[in-house]
Order: structure tokens, then sequence, then C-alpha cells
């Protein structure tokens, strides 16, 4: 049983790595038997991994037919970043307040490996770095419900920030766009630990326009 339960996890994984990263378009139709064969997966897994990412909004698809990659469209993208820029604000300022020295310890070292990641240029491991430093401050918040808010939009953010940080635009490159993460983070880091809410309000909803902005550009460039 539990090496059932390894193998749906990794097939969760491997799906969704492909439909963060784009390998799996968006509206593309998702073939059951090409999976299988590229994951060496049985249908059991792969059709549990996919009901799990249709309730994480990642896919669709109705009774009887084919599964298919969610688009991403301008009023998700709106309805997203509406209820972002709330919750970041206030989970940072919570952080700003509550978090423990342990736990700016905590988000330092992760701020290492995301400069680490942008100077390799490793956009996967970036995007999966960038999640868990704003996961640590939101669970420095100490408050169990907007955690679990913030979770939820995080997972909805997931394919954006992949594109947002891997993409070329009109506006800016990758590169350029990167390094004011960095030293939006950097900026954070140093804020929480004065806690100073004040101007970490104002840097949380900065930060996430920075990331709304490059994903509208990317959205206008297609």
């Amino acid at each position: 049983m539990a090496g059932r339960g390894y193998m749906a996890q990794e097939v969760y994984s491997r799906i969704k790595r492909k439909i963060i990263t784009l390998e799996l378009q968006p509206g593309e139709i998702i073939s059951e038997k090409k999976l299988e064969n590229e994951l060496g997966a049985g249908r059991t897994p792969i059709r549990e991994a996919l009901l799990t990412l249709k309730v994480e909004k990642f896919i669709e698809g109705s009774p009887n037919k084919p599964f298919y990659v969610k688009e991403i469209s301008l009023k998700s993208v709106r309805d997203l970043f509406e209820t972002l820029v709330p919750i970041e604000k206030m989970a940072t300022v919570l952080a700003a307040q509550r978090m423990s020295e342990q736990g700016f310890d905590e988000l330092a070292r992760m701020n290492e490996k995301i400069n680490g990641a942008i100077e390799k240029r490793d956009y996967w491991e970036l995007t999966n770095q960038n999640r868990e430093f704003h996961r640590l401050i939101a669970r420095g918040s100490d408050n169990e419900y907007l955690l679990s808010i913030h979770e939820n939009l995080r997972n909805q953010a997931e394919r954006l920030s992949f594109l947002a940080i891997s993409s070329e635009t009109r506006g800016s490159s990758a590169d350029e766009h990167n390094k004011k993460i960095r030293d939006h983070h950097r900026r954070m880091l140093t804020l929480l630990v004065e806690r100073n809410t004040e101007e970490l309000e104002k840097l949380a909803e900065e930060h996430i326009k920075l990331f709304q902005g490059r994903v509208l550009q990317y959205l206008r460039i297609l």
C-alpha cells in the first residue's frame, strides 16, 4: 500500500510539473494513454492524479469526456490577483508581528536558495523556492485560516509564477525580472526582522503587483 501511495504521489507531481511548465499547454486535451507510456504508470494512479488536479483547478473535464488543461484567461488572472494582494499583505504584516527568530532564520536560508536558483537560471527550482518563501511568511502569521487561504491561492498562482519567472517579454528579460524578485525578498526579510509593518504592507503589495504586471505582459504577447 505504501508503494502504491508513493506511485500516485509521484505521478501527480510529474503531471503537475508538465502543466506548470507548459509542457502540457493551456486548453490541451490530456491523453491518459500517452501519460501511461511516458510515466511508466498504470491507469489507476494516472486517473487518481488527474482527479486531484481537477479539484485543484489545474485541469477541467466533464463526465465521459477527456480532461484538458485549464485555460489562462485575463478574467482568471484578474480574479486571482484581486484576492492575492490583500491576503499577501495581511499574511506579511501578521508575520512581522508574530514570527519567531527561528522563523526568520528559516526564511533567510530559503532566500539563499532562491538567490542560488536565480544565479543558475533554474526556473523550476526558483518557482518552487519562491512559493516556499511566501509559504513560510504565511506560516509566520500564526493564523491557520489565513494559511489555508494562502496555500490555495499560491497553488492557483504556481503556473503563472513559472511564466513570470521564465518567460521573456517586451518589458524586461527574465533575468531583469528575477533580479527584482531577489531585491524585493532581501528588503522583505530585512523589514520582517525589523518588524516594520507599515513598510512591509507597501512592499507586499508592490511585490504582487510586480508579479501581476509580468503575467499581463506575457498574456498580451500571445
